[in-house]
């Protein structure tokens, strides 16, 4: 260990931040902080080789080194100090999680400290809260020393699973991040430890009144402020992300208090700007609060549902407004996204005649892909749902003929690239969820066969996420060929009939695209590329054809060069996958 601790003795100038780094402009901290990374990853590195455990204690004796100094002439010794903290930041997942006992290794609690606050340097924990406490009384409103308070509160929030088993300390940490929220330099690490600490002990908070009352204050405080849109929406997730632990009837009245906000806002807006906020607090919300039934109370849901009940005419008004709007579209989506995976089926069916028109209407009016996405959204949720069978089968239809009217030739492609990936996302949740939908019967002529052709055809624009999405689809499609078993055989089943008529019309097609796009109409990085590549494509063919009986006689050695192509790593991840042959 003695070379570990001379490189220490390297490192720890490295990780050193300037005096005046709170004044530098971004562009060199952004330098800074990408070289202290660096070196963290170094040390990380270590902690793999060596062991996390006697590079920790290596760590942490030259961390009490620099107390020794900070204690002495703290404002003179900051730096040092922070840079010790700082290395135990990085190094915190391989501290908490490189065994199975995780924050339960008694080295952990040498290490950041017990809970007696009498010994507030007996650790890295109990020491950044004593720091933290001593800058805001000592230098509360000094920038020079920023970067030692946010680093106490970084501390405070990557170890907050080891808080876990310290509830004790949670009033203190509360209290620390509290008054980092009022200084520009500080309140984004404060926020976040919120977060942080929210999501690990979100059960001891629920548990005391006291805690949970100071954290539905410092959110109302936040509104009121209002602390800038980032913060404000760390802090809304890590209250909504202990709500769902406290019991129904508490649980109703604080989630009450969240949205009330909102449906007010969302009556009266005074701007797009405070439209969007409030999409993306709701998003927070139904993000952190899980799923009815499975993570909250089914009461919870039937008080959400009624919210939208009450907010859907204006949210339907705010979308015809400003669909326009790309902004505003992506937020709005992504809000929906999250309120039907809370909702589940169960609700969402009452409102999804209405809503899979409003997308549709949207997408029709604006072209913002985001419309798109969120129909896939619905498609996920209501798969199962025997009486919206119908409505997804139009609302296929409906897309697929607006988008391949859009995307008719390869500049359209080109320049609708979201369109076109968000289309195929869309396309490959009927795959994945309702199989039958797509290639059945009813769909096989008038959609697949359209989606089809549309997707060989993209795999030879020059675009990466034109080519990559259609890609994926295949794959998608073509796995349906595969030994795993079905959530829904008979689905499957019916699936895999449709698929074999498509493979069989559109092999010849496919084949001629992959030797235009093999012999070079497409970059080679592009054909062999990690995320989605031809070559790949090629060999599951080869797998699924054989297994379909699709006529191969034209792709036999085709697909051979192709696969000669493709690594053992590739075969192999076919192999797992259990593709037939």
């Amino acid at each position: 260990m003695k070379y570990f601790e001379k490189m220490l003795e390297i490192c720890l100038p490295l990780l050193r931040v300037p005096n005046d780094y709170a004044t530098m402009n971004k562009m060199d901290r952004d330098e800074i902080d990408r070289s202290r990374d660096e070196v963290g990853l170094t040390i990380i590195d270590c902690c793999m080789v060596l062991g996390t455990q006697r590079c920790a204690f290596s760590l942490y004796r030259v961390f009490s080194q620099c107390c020794e100094k900070f204690m002495k002439m703290p404002l003179q010794n900051w730096v040092d100090m922070e840079a010790s903290m700082y290395a135990f930041v990085k190094i915190q997942r391989e501290i908490l999680h490189s065994t199975n006992n995780g924050v339960k290794e008694p080295y952990v609690d040498q290490i950041m400290g017990g809970s007696d606050t009498s010994k507030p340097f007996s650790g890295v924990f109990t020491a950044s809260i004593s720091i933290h406490g001593f800058l805001v009384s000592k230098a509360p409103t000094n920038k020079i020393v920023s970067p030692l308070r946010n680093t106490c509160l970084d501390i405070m929030g990557t170890f907050s699973s080891w808080l876990s088993v310290h509830p004790e300390l949670l009033e203190h940490v509360y209290i620390n991040s509290v008054k980092s929220l009022g200084m520009a330099e500080t309140r984004h690490f404060a926020a976040r430890v919120f977060q942080d600490v929210s999501h690990a002990c979100g059960a001891h908070l629920a548990r005391s009144t006291k805690l949970f009352q100071n954290l539905l204050k410092v959110h109302l405080d936040a509104v009121r402020a209002p602390l800038p849109k980032r913060e404000l929406l760390l802090i809304t997730e890590a209250l909504a992300s202990v709500v769902k632990r406290l019991s129904n009837d508490s649980a109703k009245e604080a989630l009450r208090q969240l949205l009330a906000p909102c449906t007010v806002t969302l009556k009266t807006p005074n701007s797009i700007e405070n439209v969007i906020l409030i999409l993306e607090t709701m998003k927070s919300v139904f993000s952190s609060l899980g799923r009815v039934g499975r993570d909250v109370d089914r009461s919870m849901g039937e008080m959400v549902y009624r919210t939208v009940e009450n907010i859907w005419a204006d949210m339907t008004r705010l979308s015809n407004e400003h669909c326009m709007n790309g902004k505003f579209s992506e937020k709005l989506c992504g809000m929906y996204k999250y309120l039907i995976r809370f909702l589940g089926h169960e609700y969402f069916k009452n409102f999804a005649q209405s809503y899979c028109k409003q997308m549709a209407d949207l997408f029709q009016k604006s072209r913002q892909s985001s419309f798109l996405y969120a129909s896939g959204i619905a498609v996920e949720s209501l798969s199962n749902v025997t009486q919206a069978r119908g409505m997804l089968s139009q609302m296929l239809f409906h897309f697929t003929n607006t988008v391949l009217a859009l995307c008719s030739n390869e500049n359209n492609v080109r320049n609708n690239p979201d369109i076109v990936e968000d289309f195929f996302d869309f396309c490959g949740r009927y795959v994945k969820y309702c199989p039958d939908l797509l290639l059945g019967p009813s769909n096989l002529e008038r959609c697949a066969t359209k989606i089809f052709d549309f997707c060989v055809f993209s795999l030879n624009v020059e675009h990466r996420e034109a080519n990559r999405s259609a890609i994926f689809f295949l794959q998608d499609v073509l796995k349906l060929g595969t030994k795993k078993s079905s959530r829904n055989h008979e689905s499957k089943h019916v699936a895999i009939e449709g698929m074999r008529k498509l493979l069989n019309a559109f092999a010849p097609k496919l084949v001629q695209m992959m030797f235009t796009v093999t012999a070079g109409s497409l970059s080679l990085g592009r054909v062999d590329d990690e995320d989605a590549s031809i070559t790949r494509l090629a060999y599951v063919c080869v797998c699924v054809f054989e297994y379909l009986s699709v006529d191969n006689s034209l792709t036999l050695n085709f697909f051979c060069v192709c696969v000669a192509r493709t690594d053992s790593r590739c075969a192999n991840s076919f192999q797992e996958n259990n593709f037939e042959t």
